[in-house]
């Protein structure tokens, strides 16, 4: 029993520093670090019952049964990312066929079962304009005025954010999957004179917002949750393009772009997702 136990001690001491290894691989090859965390612990936790020394003692029998038993597809694409990104690091590991995963991934589920959620416009601006933190307060405004990321806006430097006037535009130069674009906020002459105090004082490179973690932490304390300033944002630039005169389609299509996605189908569980509500108006009280 003593020597079983050593050994098993042994190998997870193993486990544990090819895992950390790999996370520091991650780290210097995807420029997110949102998406590098994503990859990272999908591994982590595909393999959390096994037990290895080296990574080429795992079978492909085996990653595909651990595979088989994601229950999405989102959930099984960043532990094929991740897997793939495993690979490169160690070559020793031995993957399953590509065909496996596109057979896999056509028996996955698009999303996860939750529970129907609302979201309240005015209630929402109503929490965050009674933050009194202003690095807080003004990152949460500009989520939701230009469709950012937690991640980011976190990483955000002076030198992203163009003023001019009360027109803002950032540059995201860590956006998911290591894209790059721009983007144009819509009008809020409060965000654009808040956004120039906060930057005024910062060198270029100089970063005016707290860390990701720490910024859903804040929102999680006040009943928040980041990525609703990205939905709130995608369904308030749809409505004013649909005021100013677009068809519906069009303004659909408008979001897409302002969202920065590649297919409309991501857009859509923003848009017209039957499980997510979007009202204008705070709920009266009884």
């Amino acid at each position: 029993m003593i020597e079983l136990s050593g050994k098993l001690c042994y190998n997870q001491i193993m486990k544990y520093d090819i895992l950390s290894a790999f996370r520091e691989h991650l780290n210097a090859v995807v420029d997110n670090k949102n998406t590098a965390n994503t990859y990272y612990f999908a591994v982590d936790k595909l393999f959390k019952g096994l037990q290895f020394n080296e990574l080429s003692e795992i079978s492909p029998t085996q990653i595909e049964q651990l595979l088989s038993q994601t229950r999405t597809k989102n959930r099984l694409s960043a532990a094929k990312n991740g897997l793939k990104h495993l690979k490169a690091f160690d070559s020793n590991l031995n993957l399953p066929k590509d065909d496996f995963f596109a057979k896999t991934s056509a028996n996955k589920r698009n999303y996860s079962v939750k529970p129907p959620k609302t979201l309240n416009h005015d209630t929402i601006c109503r929490k965050v304009n009674a933050i009194r933190d202003p690095k807080l307060k003004t990152a949460y405004r500009l989520m939701m005025k230009s469709g950012l990321r937690v991640s980011e806006c976190a990483e955000l430097t002076k030198r992203d954010i163009q003023l001019d006037g009360d027109t803002v535009k950032i540059d995201v130069r860590h956006g998911k999957g290591g894209s790059n674009d721009v983007v144009e906020c819509m009008n809020d002459p409060w965000l654009a004179g808040k956004l120039s105090e906060l930057t005024g004082g910062l060198n270029d490179d100089d970063k005016p917002f707290y860390a990701a973690q720490t910024m859903k932490n804040y929102a999680a304390e006040r009943g928040l949750e980041c990525h609703d300033f990205r939905r709130v944002a995608a369904n308030t630039f749809r409505d004013e393009r649909r005021s100013g005169g677009e068809a519906t389609a069009d303004a659909n299509e408008s979001t897409q772009g302002f969202l920065r996605h590649t297919r409309y189908s991501v857009t859509k569980r923003y848009l017209q997702n039957r499980r997510l509500k979007f009202v204008k108006k705070a709920a009266k009280k009884p």
